[in-house]
């Protein structure tokens, strides 16, 4: 008897932390770039306030110019991982991107950001 009360209380907690999420179909909206976009102006660190499919939180992004590339930027995520800042163990995740507007936009708020593991 007992161990089919476990397994209730397992199936129900992860029902519970499933419900937290939603999965769609389908392609994402269409979002028209900003007219006017000035990249000097965003360029700087700035405090992530909802971000998708994350259990990190206090993320940060940092928008800095790529001196090797004119044109081009530096994209740095850095958030915190929720169990290991728990320990004494460094608990920050850094990835570091790159970010460039596209070559077939008139505008420069359109750009794609491009981390190492992704194509």
């Amino acid at each position: 008897m007992a161990s089919y009360l476990a397994l209730a209380i397992m199936l129900s907690t992860l029902a519970a932390l499933a419900s937290g999420h939603s999965y769609h179909l389908g392609s994402c909206p269409v979002v028209e770039p900003m007219a006017g976009f000035d990249m000097n102006a965003f360029l700087g660190k700035w405090y992530v306030i909802q971000k998708t499919s994350t259990g990190s939180r206090c993320l940060t992004n940092n928008y800095t110019v790529d001196a090797d590339h004119p044109g081009h930027f530096n994209l740095e995520q850095v958030s915190q991982h929720p169990v290991l800042g728990l320990t004494n163990v460094d608990h920050l995740y850094r990835y570091t991107g790159g970010l460039k507007p596209n070559e077939d936009s008139t505008t420069a708020a359109n750009m794609t950001v491009r981390f190492p593991l992704s194509k």
